[in-house]
């Protein structure tokens, strides 16, 4: 079974959900998630698969991208503009600094120690970057990660989005190095063991034939 069938197969399935024929007074259609923040157990309906194998492949090292000076925090000054804040700095890129120059009255200033990095431009790219009004950001993101050989993976495509389908994920394990024999234990294990694009492709294979188990 294909990644995409399992997405649909665990989709479909329904499990738990409330429908006409067991929905109650105390718990309506559509109300299988209605505790689930008052209990502490989360914000309300929980990820998909397909969701959660999106962003499993987008995880994105933002620390070693500012690291190899790809996407770093500054404080963007600029004449007439508020004074810029420390948690919430400029996204500023390698693009910025090498195809960009400052307009008189403009300073950036870089900010050495952020702790929180990582967090941080995890929620703007989670929330941005699929805004058209933040898209010249992204591509400058997306061509300075390139620049330093940390290209990010665009994921909707192939399985991510369930309606292209293709071989790109098994070729890529293969070039990382990686392989799906194995059991998923095994293959669990070597994806603690190994960094990089090499463990996630064990993570990955592991997954899928930990799916393909549950059908």
């Amino acid at each position: 079974m294909k990644i995409n069938e399992i997405i649909q197969k665990e989709e479909a399935a329904g499990v738990g959900i409330v429908t006409k024929q067991n929905a109650t007074k105390d718990v309506p259609v559509g109300g299988q998630y209605m505790n689930v923040k008052k209990l502490g157990l989360g914000k309300g309906k929980p990820k998909t698969m397909r969701e959660e194998f999106a962003e499993f492949m987008e995880a994105i090292d933002w620390d070693e991208l500012k690291a190899l000076g790809a996407v770093m925090p500054y404080l963007y000054k600029s004449p007439g503009k508020p004074p810029p804040s420390a948690s919430s700095p400029n996204i500023i890129t390698k693009y910025n600094l090498e195809k960009e120059k400052l307009a008189p009255g403009e300073t950036v200033t870089p900010i050495k120690n952020m702790p929180n990095w990582q967090q941080y431009m995890d929620a703007w790219w989670r929330d941005n970057k699929n805004k058209p009004e933040a898209k010249a950001k992204v591509d400058q993101i997306r061509w300075s990660a390139k620049q330093v050989n940390k290209p990010i993976r665009e994921i909707n495509e192939n399985f991510a989005d369930g309606k292209k389908k293709g071989k790109s994920r098994p070729g890529r394990v293969k070039r990382a190095g990686a392989s799906c024999k194995g059991s998923v234990s095994s293959l669990r294990s070597k994806a603690k063991k190994y960094g990089g694009e090499k463990g996630k492709m064990y993570h990955w294979c592991a997954n899928m034939k930990s799916g393909r188990k549950k059908k």
